[in-house]
């Protein structure tokens, strides 16, 4: 993260956390973002030609983000500038003009899935959350909760 906004400066300061900044903060520690980017890294541009690409983790993040809060594209792009969880989780600032556009992550999105990259990333974070006992479970539209699954009894 480059720069920090007095937003986020502030957001830092803040007394109580909510259940976003719990669970994103969780999924931060638990999976194991190397292997998540090695996936996508030889499918990913190098920046040889045009704009430089974002960061690489960055953009796994993002689409990590879009799949639990089942956002739309544009919808993403704006929550990542209204939750201040969800740009801690991505690392950015609003400081930094680094967000990815919503055009920008519809097109890293659309490579994922005609790769089948999408379920792979999505595997891997299952199994990863199985391995410690948890899984996602989806309430509402904005919500991503994380729950111990039940263990069976011996």
């Amino acid at each position: 993260m480059g720069q920090q906004s007095f937003l986020d400066f502030e957001y830092g300061l803040r007394k109580r956390r909510t259940k976003r900044d719990e669970f994103l903060s969780a999924m931060d520690k638990l999976l194991p973002w190397q292997e998540l980017t090695e996936i996508v890294a030889d499918y990913y541009p190098k920046g040889q030609r045009g704009r430089p690409p974002k960061d690489l983790e960055m953009m796994v993040r993002m689409f990590l983000l879009h799949s639990w809060y089942r956002l739309s594209d544009k919808a993403i792009e704006e929550a990542v500038y209204d939750s201040g969880a969800m740009r801690t989780f991505l690392s950015v600032s609003l400081a930094d003009e680094e967000t990815p556009s919503a055009r920008t992550f519809a097109r890293f999105r659309r490579m994922l899935k005609k790769r089948g990259l999408d379920l792979k990333i999505e595997k891997i974070v299952r199994e990863c959350l199985s391995k410690n006992g948890l899984s996602i479970r989806r309430g509402k539209l904005e919500e991503a909760y994380i729950s111990k699954q039940k263990q069976p009894k011996k």
